[in-house]
C-alpha cells in the first residue's frame, strides 16, 4: 500500500514526464547501468562467501 507522500511524489514524477522535463532515455541508460551494477556486486559477494567457506 503506498503511502500519501508517494502517491504525490509518483503524481509530480507523470507530470513531469508529461511536461517534457524528464529524458527518459537517459533514464533508461541509467537503470540498465544500475542492473549492470548489482550483477556485479552480487557475483563479488558470492565469490566473497565460496572463498570464506574455503
Amino acid at each position: 500500500m503506498e503511502s500519501q507522500e508517494q502517491d504525490s511524489r509518483n503524481m509530480n514524477y507523470q507530470r513531469l514526464i508529461s511536461a517534457g522535463k524528464i529524458n527518459e532515455d537517459q533514464e533508461h541508460k541509467s537503470r540498465e547501468l544500475l542492473k549492470d551494477v548489482q550483477r556485479v556486486l552480487k557475483t563479488i559477494k558470492s565469490n566473497l562467501i565460496h572463498l570464506q567457506n574455503i
